[in-house]
């Protein structure tokens, strides 16, 4: 379990530190009549997978604050957008601190062997904030994992309760089918990184 000053340090750089940029900038957007305002949540904002609840509850706020914003701001002229990726290639694995080194190592190879870079996400957000999109799914996961949720809540539920038992257990977060799918994906950037 996550303890309660790592949720305060996630709570603060996750979700309030997008508050505070909202401080900082709507005021200077609305006395210059427009803005547009793109805010980096994740698809865990939108689908909430095990043994990530502190993640997934901030993520999910930054979704919420954005889609509440929206239809604040927008009588300023002020649009608001939430892009929520699925991993990509980031440095954000070095800024883990939990307790929970498995969980940290888990994340680390989801982010480092990610398939795609974040050049790739921006590109393809940049192309659905140019088109209006608010809610903004760069990449096929994410996509699939709303949209799964979405429409096939009863599978997507006895997948998470599987998963959680998995977790629970001390086993690997991640069902059998997507670990090998994520293992193939490992196999590729290695193969990218030694070519």
């Amino acid at each position: 379990m996550t303890s309660l000053e790592d949720w305060q340090r996630i709570v603060d750089i996750n979700l309030l530190g997008v508050v505070r940029g909202f401080h900082s900038f709507v005021p200077m957007m609305k006395q210059a009549g427009s803005g547009r305002i793109v805010v980096t949540a994740s698809a865990a904002g939108l689908v909430h997978p095990p043994a990530m609840s502190a993640y997934n509850a901030v993520k999910a706020g930054v979704v919420a604050l954005a889609e509440t914003t929206r239809a604040e701001l927008a009588p300023a002229g002020i649009t608001v957008s939430a892009i929520c990726p699925s991993f990509f290639r980031t440095n954000l694995h070095g800024s883990l601190h939990g307790k929970d080194v498995e969980m940290e190592q888990t994340a680390t190879s989801l982010i480092t062997d990610a398939p795609r870079t974040a050049a790739q996400v921006a590109s393809s957000a940049y192309a659905q904030i140019r088109a209006g999109k608010h809610l903004v799914l760069p990449d096929g996961e994410a996509r699939f994992a709303f949209y799964g949720k979405r429409f096939a809540r009863p599978v997507y539920d006895r997948v998470m309760l599987f998963v959680g038992g998995r977790v629970d257990k001390g086993g690997e977060p991640l069902p059998g089918p997507v670990a090998r799918v994520r293992k193939r994906q490992g196999e590729r950037a290695a193969a990218r990184r030694a070519a």
